[in-house]
C-alpha cells in the first residue's frame, strides 16, 4: 500500500498498490489501443506515485536526460473513473508534444 497524506484533509490515505498498478495500467492501454503514437510516449515516461501534486504533472529532468510524470494516487484511483484518468494522463503528454 502506498500512504498519502490528503491535502484538503491532512488525513493519512491508503492507496492498496495493486489498484494503483491496475489505474495506471488500464489508462496506458486505452491511449495505446486509441492512440499509438501516444500510448508509445507514455511507455516511454518514469512515472510515479507521489503527493507532492495535488493531482498529476510531468517535469523534465535534465540531470537524468528524463520526462517523469507525477500522479497523486489518492486523486487519481479514488476519486476519477476509467475515462477520466485516460483524459488526464493525454492531457500530461499535451504538456509534452506540444511544448
Amino acid at each position: 500500500m502506498s500512504s498519502e497524506i490528503g491535502k484538503t484533509t491532512g488525513k493519512v490515505v491508503e492507496v492498496p498498490a495493486q489498484l494503483m498498478q491496475s489505474c495506471l495500467q488500464n489508462a496506458i492501454f486505452n491511449i495505446t489501443r486509441v492512440q499509438p503514437f501516444f500510448g508509445s510516449i507514455m511507455q516511454c515516461l518514469e512515472i510515479s506515485y507521489s503527493a507532492i501534486v495535488p493531482t498529476a504533472g510531468v517535469m523534465f529532468d535534465s540531470k537524468s536526460r528524463k520526462w517523469l510524470m507525477y500522479i497523486n494516487a489518492d486523486w487519481f484511483c479514488n476519486k476519477l473513473n476509467d475515462d477520466h484518468r485516460t483524459a488526464v494522463l493525454l492531457h500530461e503528454i499535451y504538456h509534452i508534444t506540444h511544448k
